[in-house]
């Protein structure tokens, strides 16, 4: 993300790349500001849940209904903003709403039950041609009789495409088709250039192909546990690097570099629990056993590649995310371990589960268990391992009624959370096979009235207790946890 550091209002030549990312975290960093009222966060959070539910590739009759509640939430209670004085413009406060933009978000939902998704309407293909088709030709010109130059361009690398197909059809000895005209005969011909560039050359990464190659065993001298694998409902794939990093440390040095001191004892937690024992996340050990461990050595890896299947469409693959595990250096002084969603409870399947059936937890460590030389490996730890420690859902009223409940609050639409501590004050942690993380999250402090200046974008993961789930950290993530 990029930091501005003198404000968002001072911003210059802002692009749809910083709206995005002002988008992504203005509502949790205002959420509890001195200056601000709970009517206008309602306001923002409603105008801000508007726009997200109508750039869903998917819309029924409930989201619809849920975007006509939103924007009439926003227009209820966007006197509030008004009040505050932070409409401004050149010459001071501005105390009225007539924008003309504003105004014609009342016809979107009415245009979305005639017409459908307004994503089919999306001017990326039109300006992805207008970059290939004039601006690219317009660059190699003289800057004088754009329109002639740019035409005799396109022209000569038609007829260069054309000469260097014919010419590759007569060097494979491809040539009968070239003789005689057929009109009955099929058409066969390549895609225009322009045809070729309105969709997107690169190909998208597939852990999940990769992993079912390597089960197959076409790559017989790939190293175990295989770097790449999906979860056992295939609903994520995992990819790791190949070597690990550094060398193998003892379970006691990786307990000091990365400053989890009950490493030890959650992994023989782990290991006496079973593999087949229900996936528990800070819960009460079982007393260790005194015999000696069967390993001594862990090998640890920085970070892992995680891709998830889309929301609306679970044949969708979406562009894999790097989650990093990483020991304290530099800014990082407690090192750097990204806040990721971790499957408890099988009968349960993200993304359309949402939250039920999973847990919140901030990735620390990612490793494999190398056993003692002549001692069979411990049951569950032939396959990658990680440390984690667990936030807790605050409780907020039921907004149907009833008892309180792991609800979001009702101004914001945001879980607030709380960092997980035994009764010594120590953060709950545990050990979890790798494969039961499902998605990388944000989260961000709770930063009250007045936030604390001494954090940072380094610290302020591990020197708070008191977070938001950002739901508007991506689209999918908005869509999974408004449903």
């Amino acid at each position: 993300m990029r930091h501005f550091r003198e404000g968002i209002s001072k911003a210059k030549q802002v692009t749809g790349r910083e709206h995005r990312d002002i988008l992504r975290y203005l509502i949790p960093v205002i959420a509890e500001a001195k200056v601000v009222t709970k009517a206008f966060i309602t306001a923002l959070t409603s105008i801000m849940n508007f726009f997200y539910y109508g750039q869903a590739p998917e819309l029924d009759d409930d989201v619809s209904d849920q975007m006509d509640h939103a924007l009439a939430t926003f227009h209820r209670c966007k006197s509030a903003i008004l009040k505050a004085g932070v409409r401004k413009g050149k010459n001071g406060p501005i105390n009225n709403w007539h924008i003309p933009k504003l105004e014609f978000l009342q016809s979107v939902v009415p245009a979305i039950r005639a017409n459908g998704v307004p994503l089919q309407w999306t001017a990326d293909v039109t300006e992805h041609a207008h970059i290939t088709e004039v601006k690219d030709p317009a660059s190699n010109s003289n800057n004088q009789g754009y329109e002639a130059q740019i035409c005799r361009h396109l022209d000569r690398r038609d007829k260069c495409h054309l000469f260097n197909l014919a010419t590759s059809m007569e060097t494979t000895g491809n040539t009968e088709d070239l003789d005689g005209d057929d009109l009955d005969a099929p058409d066969h011909q390549e895609p225009h250039p322009l045809l070729a560039g309105l969709s997107s050359g690169r190909t998208a990464v597939n852990y999940f192909t990769y992993t079912a190659s390597l089960r197959d065993g076409e790559y017989p001298n790939a190293p175990t546990p295989f770097r790449t694998f999906t979860s056992e409902n295939k609903v994520t794939a995992f990819h790791l690097n190949r070597d690990h990093v550094g060398h193998r440390v003892t379970t006691e040095d990786a307990s000091t570099r990365f400053c989890v001191p009950d490493l030890k004892d959650a992994l023989l937690a782990f290991i006496q629990r079973g593999p087949t024992s229900p996936l528990t996340i800070g819960g009460r050990r079982p007393k260790l056993d005194d015999t000696q461990p069967a390993f001594t050595y862990l090998q640890l890896w920085h970070s892992a590649r995680i891709q998830t299947r889309s929301y609306h469409d679970s044949q969708q693959l979406l562009e894999p995310e790097t989650v990093k595990a990483e020991p304290p250096k530099g800014v990082w002084k407690s090192g750097r371990g990204d806040p990721v969603l971790v499957n408890i409870d099988d009968d349960y399947h993200w993304p359309r589960s949402g939250l039920a059936g999973h847990a919140i937890c901030q990735l620390k460590i990612i490793f494999c268990v190398v056993p003692r030389s002549g001692f069979v490996a411990p049951a569950g730890t032939d396959q990658f391992l990680a440390y984690v420690q667990r936030f807790d859902i605050v409780s907020q009223p039921n907004p149907e009624g009833g008892a309180n409940g792991p609800f979001p609050e009702s101004s914001t639409g945001m879980f607030q959370l709380k960092r997980s501590r035994r009764a010594d004050g120590s953060v709950r942690g545990d050990i979890v096979p790798l494969h039961r993380v499902r998605a990388r999250l944000e989260l961000t402090p709770r930063f009250g009235k007045v936030a604390n200046k001494k954090l940072t974008s380094g610290t302020s993961l591990d020197y708070c207790d008191d977070f938001w789930l950002d739901k508007w950290f991506t689209k999918e993530l908005f869509w999974t946890l408004s449903h």
